[in-house]
C-alpha cells in the first residue's frame, strides 16, 4: 500500500514552499512492522525535541492527532511499511524571517512498502568519504531536512562498492554514516561519536546508549579506525548491522552485536 497525505488529505505543497526554499522542517521515518510501530514514542519525542529548538508550530494535540492518524492508516497492514513524516513550516510571503506566532505546519505522512537491502542480512561494507559534514551544534542531533551532506558523500562511490559511507568533520573526527549511526569497538571498548555539534541522534543508538551503560560516547578521530577491531552501523529501518569491511581492511563480528540486537528488539 502506497500514502501520501498533506494535512490528512492527498494533496501536494507549493512550489514556493519554505520547505522547498530552505528545507525549513524536520522528518522521521518509522519501521511498521508485524502490526506494531517500532520506537513511535522515541520518534515521536524526537519530532516534539527538533520542533521546539526549530521554533515550528507543534503542540501535545497536534502530537495526539498525528498518532490517531497514524493508527487508522496502519489498521490492517501487515508487511513491512516505511512511514515518513514531514513536519514543515508554512508562512506566507517570501524570505528568512517569520513570525512565530502567524506561522503553521504543514503535516506529510508517506506510507510505502519496506524490503531491507539484501546487504543489512549479511555484513556491511564501509568507507569514509571526502565530503565533510556540515558542523552546527543549534541543528545537532534533529533529523531535518537539510540532507545535502549525505547526498554528496552518498555520490561519492557507487552502491555496488559500498553499503554506506562514514562523514567526517572538518578536524577529522568521524561523526556517522551518510544514513546511519556508527558503533565501534576499540582496544575491547564499545564506543560511539559524540554527536553534540552535528549529527542525527538515530533511535537505535538512543536505544543502545539507554540499555548498555559500557558504550562510551567519545570523540572518535579518523587515524583512530585502524585500532577497530569490530564495527556496526545502524538505523531505525535497518536495525544493527555488522561491518565486515571498513575501509578495505576486514574487521571481526563481535559476539555483543547479536546482544545488542536481541536486547532491543529489533525485528529481522
Amino acid at each position: 500500500m502506497e500514502i501520501c497525505l498533506v494535512n490528512g488529505q492527498p494533496g501536494h505543497i507549493s512550489p514556493d514552499h519554505r520547505a522547498l526554499a530552505y528545507g525549513d522542517g524536520l522528518f522521521e521515518t518509522i519501521l511498521y512492522h508485524s502490526g506494531h510501530l517500532e520506537f513511535l514514542d522515541d520518534h515521536l519525542a524526537r519530532l516534539m525535541h527538533g520542533c521546539a529548538a526549530l521554533k515550528l508550530h507543534w503542540s501535545v494535540v497536534d502530537q495526539t492527532r498525528l498518532i490517531a492518524q497514524l493508527t487508522e492508516l496502519t489498521a490492517g497492514l501487515w508487511e513491512p511499511h516505511v512511514i515518513k513524516i514531514m513536519a514543515l513550516r508554512r508562512y506566507p510571503g517570501r524570505g528568512y524571517g517569520f513570525d512565530k506566532l502567524a506561522q503553521s505546519t504543514d503535516l506529510i505522512i508517506q506510507i510505502k512498502p519496506y524490503q531491507k537491502p539484501d546487504w543489512c542480512f549479511a555484513l556491511a561494507r564501509v568507507c569514509l568519504a571526502s565530503t565533510k559534514i556540515s558542523v552546527n551544534p543549534s541543528l545537532a542531533g534533529m533529523k531535518h531536512l537539510n540532507r545535502l551532506d549525505s547526498v554528496l558523500a552518498r555520490a561519492e562511490y557507487e552502491s555496488s562498492q559500498f553499503d554506506e559511507v562514514l562523514l567526517c568533520d572538518t578536524e577529522g573526527f568521524v561523526m556517522e554514516g551518510s544514513m546511519s549511526n556508527l558503533f565501534l569497538r576499540v582496544h575491547g571498548q564499545w564506543m560511539t561519536p559524540d554527536l553534540s555539534q552535528c549529527g542525527v541522534a538515530g533511535i537505535i543508538r538512543k536505544q543502545l546508549l539507554d540499555k548498555f551503560s559500557e558504550i562510551q560516547v567519545a570523540k572518535c578521530h579518523v587515524d583512530s579506525l585502524r585500532d577497530v577491531d569490530a564495527a556496526f552501523v545502524c538505523n531505525s529501518l535497518i536495525g544493527v548491522v555488522p561491518v565486515g569491511r571498513l575501509n578495505q581492511r576486514d574487521l571481526s563480528v563481535a559476539a555483543e552485536i547479536n546482544l545488542f540486537r536481541e536486547n532491543i528488539g529489533i525485528p529481522c
